[in-house]
């Protein structure tokens, strides 16, 4: 299956950032979203392009460092799964109301709550 992506890029805390469009073929249902963006990062590698930058720990929904805007909606990127969106294209943004270091990287502290703000019960 391929997937439609819009993502947030952005260079550095100082740069606007733009949507860029990404088609990610071979994913499939079962996939989370943190396992789609490092399929498209080795392929954004491979033809000499950054990667896209996002954080990641435990890969398991404990921490919260996956926590991304997914169609407007808060989510671990970890525990959302690509069935839950396909066939519809795909928006991808930083959390919203922290400051982006790049791409889809806040900047965030204790003093926010992360990762306890973002971790599931």
């Amino acid at each position: 299956m391929k997937l439609t992506l819009h993502v947030w890029r952005q260079k550095n805390a100082e740069d606007r950032g733009r949507m860029v469009r990404y088609e990610v073929p071979g994913v499939n249902e079962h996939m989370s979203f943190l396992e789609m963006l490092d399929m498209l990062n080795e392929r954004l590698t491979e033809k000499g392009e950054d990667p896209i930058a996002f954080d990641h720990d435990c890969r398991e929904g404990i921490c919260g460092m996956c926590g991304m805007m997914i169609n407007g909606t808060p989510r671990l990127s970890c525990a959302a799964f690509l069935r839950e969106y396909y066939p519809h294209p795909v928006r991808v943004e930083p959390l919203a109301n922290f400051p982006v270091e790049r791409d889809l990287v806040i900047v965030a502290s204790r003093h926010h709550g992360l990762p306890v703000a973002y971790a599931p019960l």
